[in-house]
């Protein structure tokens, strides 16, 4: 059978798919319980649902990613890197939608600013930031898409989770994220990846016909895009999983090589304007 010839050839496809039917998954809950015969939880950066903070409380990270997690865990995994850097840096995170994501990274130690143009996911954000007790680390504000509005060269690092593939001037969009990092900063873009003709036109026809009527109209992030993210950043890399999703990551070019004089923008995020 074909489920049978999909076990042999991509176990790790089937394993993650198999979760979201089984008692292991607990899309509901972010608090991860470790069962007997089963190893400790396993640290954030290593690709595992379960993972625990400084604070010692073990959660799970799929509540987190808020949807379809069998897609965005290894993503975000790659490209935000070892949690452990994060303690103490100033995070901004554009489009937070519900706040999760910001949460997370409050709870592993940052200073995090979460940002979104979605008034109605705002509420709903900062009920988010009181369940986990992060209102100290965690500032959840609206904006009007303009990043301008905030101090430059103030974070450490920059996420966004599906939201760049949506932007129509994408290098304007770029030049402000490179105008607030800060010197040594480093992005983390995990986006819809557009993909190929042919997987476009599969994808028209299996998932999302409504929202696909015309396959050059699906926004998404393509090849003849990335160039714009490697002009602005260092060390860019960039990952593709399952022809869906690409990650990416970099840091801010040295002044050196940008001609920009190096500045310290060292104060707290609650002096942002915002």
């Amino acid at each position: 059978m074909l489920s049978d010839f999909l076990r042999r050839v991509w176990p790790a496809a089937c394993a993650d798919l198999s979760r979201l039917r089984g008692p292991g998954y607990r899309g509901a809950s972010a608090l991860s319980v470790v069962r007997p015969g089963r190893a400790e939880p396993s640290p954030f950066c290593r690709m595992s649902r379960r993972f625990t903070t400084p604070a010692g409380l073990e959660c799970d990270l799929d509540y987190f990613l808020e949807w379809r997690p069998y897609l965005w865990r290894r993503p975000v995994l790659w490209a935000v890197g070892d949690p452990a850097w994060l303690g103490g840096r100033r995070v901004l995170e554009i489009g937070c939608r519900y706040g999760r994501m910001s949460c997370l990274f409050g709870l592993m130690g940052a200073e995090v600013l979460g940002v979104d143009v979605d008034a109605a996911a705002i509420p709903r954000a900062m009920r988010e930031v009181e369940r986990w007790q992060v209102g100290d680390r965690v500032t959840i504000r609206q904006i009007s898409g303009d990043l301008a509005v905030l101090r430059p060269q103030t974070f450490d690092l920059i996420f966004t989770k599906s939201v760049l593939y949506w932007v129509r001037e994408l290098d304007a969009m770029l030049d402000s994220i490179d105008a607030l990092l800060a010197d040594g900063g480093r992005v983390a873009f995990v986006e819809n990846w557009r993909g190929a003709d042919w997987m476009m036109a599969l994808r028209r026809r299996l998932l999302h016909r409504r929202w696909m009527k015309e396959a050059a109209d699906f926004p998404g992030i393509r090849a003849s895009q990335l160039p714009l993210f490697a002009e602005r950043f260092e060390r860019f890399e960039h990952r593709r999983y399952w022809h869906l999703v690409i990650a990416m990551r970099g840091r801010k070019r040295s002044p050196a090589i940008s001609g920009q004089p190096a500045t310290d923008h060292s104060g707290p995020l609650r002096s942002t304007g915002l």
